[in-house]
């Protein structure tokens, strides 16, 4: 990353993240869509260690984007599985054979885990990268039956209401969410 090149738009929307990171936020779940090959993922990884403080692995004009509170970071790669599959991976927890759609509250048991773990590791919160998800959503499409679509919404969720305790999430996607919906049920694409 000490060759990002930041532009005006990227630092906007890291200013925007960032912001994400103080204690009283609410804004802490991010969407960001682009091209394929448009820098999403280099994006991502910047933006982990912006989070975990790490000043010396990122560009002299990112350094400011630095502050005190330190976050611990996770990263998941987007996969054709139930969306909670990709999430509970990234978090260590081992599946097994097992490809079915764990239930919300087992994934959301596992994220406030992760937190509850950085905190008593002296951190200030989770970030949580989801790159790719898109792969999770075509699955989703595809699967309409075996997916809960509205695990993003309380993931969206939680991490607004994480307080002191931060959990922030971003994810990435090649198009906007809407794009990957043609194949659900209509109260699954509203949502």
């Amino acid at each position: 990353s000490l060759g990002y090149l930041l532009t005006p738009v990227a630092e906007q929307v890291i200013e925007r993240i960032v912001g994400g990171f103080q204690r009283a936020s609410t804004q802490r779940a991010w969407r960001i869509a682009g091209d394929y090959g448009s820098g999403k993922t280099d994006f991502a990884l910047v933006l982990a260690r912006i989070a975990q403080g790490l000043k010396s692995e990122l560009p002299k004009d990112l350094r400011r984007f630095v502050g005190q509170r330190r976050f611990a970071t996770v990263v998941a790669t987007g996969d054709s599985e139930p969306i909670g599959v990709t999430v509970l991976r990234a978090f260590g927890i081992d599946l097994g054979s097992r490809r079915s759609r764990p239930g919300t509250e087992e994934v959301l048991q596992a994220v406030r885990g992760a937190v509850s773990s950085a905190v008593r590791h002296q951190q200030s919160g989770l970030l949580f990268i989801f790159d790719e998800l898109g792969k999770n959503l075509e699955y989703a499409a595809r699967n309409p039956e075996s997916e809960d679509v509205f695990l993003l919404q309380r993931l969206a969720e939680e991490a607004a209401r994480s307080g002191d305790n931060a959990f922030v999430i971003v994810v990435t996607l090649h198009q906007g969410v809407a794009a990957y919906s043609a194949g659900l049920d209509s109260a699954a694409r509203r949502e």
